[in-house]
């Protein structure tokens, strides 16, 4: 499937298939027998009833299934991710997706009750965050800080000992 979407033109951003090697290569590092999948799966054989004999097969049963199908399987996966990493950019979006844009609108004129675009929409945004940080920049310098970005100045303000939880 991840290959037929990169044939497609769909290819993750690289951050996500950083990620995904990362993880995918962390689950495959540990034995067998350290696995979440074996670990969780023990654990839920313990609360059903069944013979200690059963139990240990279904054990042993599991251990295998990891080591020569799962472990396997990431391994295929893991060189599929890293041979599209060379194919992925650092941006994600699916404006970069074929037909991207026209998704966007249609999925914002779907989604919402607003008839504007993408970019009014965007705009309004941009808009509203340089008024709220005005508004809170008067806040701030009430409360003496006046030193820094607005979002500093607001990491200094939750440190204050009056605010703490």
């Amino acid at each position: 499937m991840v290959r037929k979407q990169a044939e497609l033109g769909d290819v993750p951003p690289t951050f996500v298939i950083d990620k995904v090697l990362s993880e995918m290569k962390g689950l495959i590092a540990q034995r067998a027998k350290e696995n979440p999948l074996y670990t969780t799966y023990v654990a839920s054989l313990k609360k059903i009833d069944i013979s200690d004999e059963d139990r240990v097969k279904f054990a042993a049963d599991a251990e295998t299934a990891i080591s020569d199908t799962v472990y396997p399987a990431y391994q295929r996966l893991i060189g599929t991710m890293a041979e599209l990493r060379g194919k992925s950019t650092p941006d994600g979006g699916i404006w970069k997706q074929p037909q991207g844009e026209e998704y966007y609108a249609l999925a914002l004129r779907q989604q919402t009750t607003t008839d504007k675009s993408p970019q009014q929409v965007h705009d309004i945004g941009l808009s509203e965050v340089t008024r709220i940080s005005a508004e809170m920049d008067i806040i701030l310098k009430a409360q003496g800080l006046a030193d820094g970005t607005v979002g500093a100045r607001m990491t200094q303000l939750g440190g204050r000992p009056a605010l703490s939880v």
